[in-house]
């Protein structure tokens, strides 16, 4: 919990220090579906330093504990994480396939980023309507889950980022709606870390916006908010 507390903050190498310590004691005791979530963790944290191949390396092993429990929450969270490195390293088909990986493991607090990552890599694939049809998916998962308590912080941004695709495919006041989920966002957990990996996932869509429908949003993800430095 320090781990993934110290990842949102933007103190990545706290983060790793604390997902290690929780890892050796997973392992320790036998406790695969811990130690496949802090992998998991750890992955993200070198995605986030932009150490890729580690990162790759931790989420492939996370899966792959998650595949050998069958459970669907590190198999889930394990292949939204390679999917988010793939778009990171601009490895789109990979992206895709990871990110229709995790969204059929069914679990329900990833479906928002796993719907979003997948509409931005269908995107930059050039398949417009289907990179829609996801972002669409994602925005009705993210607003299930917004009508109850779990995943608040994670799935306001996922909004955010399912709505900025959805105007880059030409759905009409998308743009407004990613302006206003971002600012709620901002508002409720102004978390440096998420942040962070918002405005990076905000990014690659941009690079497909040649009609500027993003144009004036991305620096609302990129002022450092007061009180957070």
């Amino acid at each position: 919990g320090l781990g993934g507390c110290y990842a949102d903050l933007g103190q990545t190498g706290q983060a790793i220090e604390h997902y290690q310590q929780a890892l050796a004691i997973a392992r320790e005791i036998g406790d695969r579906g811990s130690e496949g979530s802090w992998l998991g963790g750890l992955g993200g944290c070198y995605a986030d330093l932009g150490q890729t191949g580690q990162a790759i390396e931790h989420c492939q092993q996370a899966a792959e504990i998650g595949d050998d429990i069958q459970n669907a929450q590190v198999q889930a969270e394990a292949r939204l994480g390679l999917a988010q490195v793939r778009m990171y390293r601009g490895e789109w088909p990979e992206a895709r396939r990871a990110a229709e990986a995790a969204r059929k493991h069914g679990y329900g607090p990833v479906l928002p980023q796993a719907f979003a990552a997948l509409g931005t890599a269908r995107l930059r694939e050039g398949d417009r309507a289907n990179a829609g049809e996801a972002f669409a998916a994602a925005l009705s998962a993210a607003n299930t889950l917004l009508a109850g308590t779990r995943g608040m912080t994670s799935v306001l941004y996922a909004k955010g980022i399912a709505s900025a695709g959805q105007a880059v495919t030409g759905e009409d006041g998308a743009a407004q709606a990613a302006r206003r989920a971002f600012e709620k966002a901002l508002t409720v957990a102004p978390l440096p870390g998420v942040r962070a990996r918002a405005l990076r996932q905000f990014d690659l869509l941009a690079e497909a916006d040649t009609g500027g429908a993003l144009t004036g949003i991305r620096p609302i993800l990129a002022e450092q908010p007061r009180g957070t430095r």
